[in-house]
């Protein structure tokens, strides 16, 4: 008898620890991460939803010209350009480029086409870029600018036409006229790109007496 009474007992005791249990409250844990698999994907990058993996191109088309004032001469627009420090300096055709590592600045001259930058930026790029819809701003009857960017995985291209000749009618660039100047930068983010593009433009400079420098006028002067 005393036997059932202290199984019944004990009985009683596994039950009411049980219903403890099941009474407790109940903390949600983070499920645990094994591997980088199982990690939640980030959300996208605009830059590499915008076009396929780009890079730069190693340029070498010789020395630019350098001015009796320092800084690489550009004749075509009567000027002379400091690049930024610590950047290679490098002669292409018409165009002159400075390079350090991933990143790029340009000045670019040539024929006025609606797709100008993006003709530009080919000469410097390999792989596919999306573009962003210009910005124009119409400087005076004559002149005006058109802004834009490229994006590519990792690349950000920034630039700035300055067109020669403007239709009166619509104020953008028209063909035939004088070649326009493209202010190119390239770097991994867009206000990198744009910092340096910034800077490019700030740092072109135009030349009171640039005639002999350039070759031509000089007998004129002395």
């Amino acid at each position: 008898m005393r036997t059932i009474v202290l199984l019944f007992l004990a009985s009683l005791g596994c039950h009411g620890s049980a219903d403890t249990a099941d009474a407790a409250p109940v903390t949600p844990k983070a499920v645990a991460v094994d591997s980088a698999e199982d990690e939640p994907e980030p959300p996208p990058d605009a830059a590499s939803d915008a076009g396929e993996t780009a890079t730069l191109r190693d340029l070498d088309g010789g020395p630019a010209q350098t001015a009796k004032v320092g800084g690489t001469l550009l004749c075509k627009i009567h000027s002379v350009w400091h690049p930024p420090d610590g950047f290679a300096v490098t002669a292409l055709h018409d165009s002159v480029v400075a390079r350090k590592d991933q990143e790029l600045v340009a000045i670019v001259f040539r024929p006025h086409t609606a797709d100008s930058y993006a003709r530009a930026s080919a000469a410097f790029v390999d792989g596919q870029l999306a573009w962003d819809a210009p910005a124009m701003n119409r400087i005076d009857e004559w002149h005006a600018e058109s802004t834009t960017h490229g994006r590519a995985n990792g690349m950000v291209v920034a630039t700035r036409t300055l067109y020669a000749g403007v239709d009166p009618k619509t104020g953008a660039g028209r063909p035939g006229s004088t070649d326009d100047v493209l202010w190119l930068a390239i770097a991994k983010s867009e206000a990198r790109a744009d910092a340096l593009l910034a800077e490019a433009k700030t740092q072109t400079k135009m030349l009171v007496d640039h005639a002999c420098e350039c070759g031509y006028d000089c007998s004129k002067r002395h």
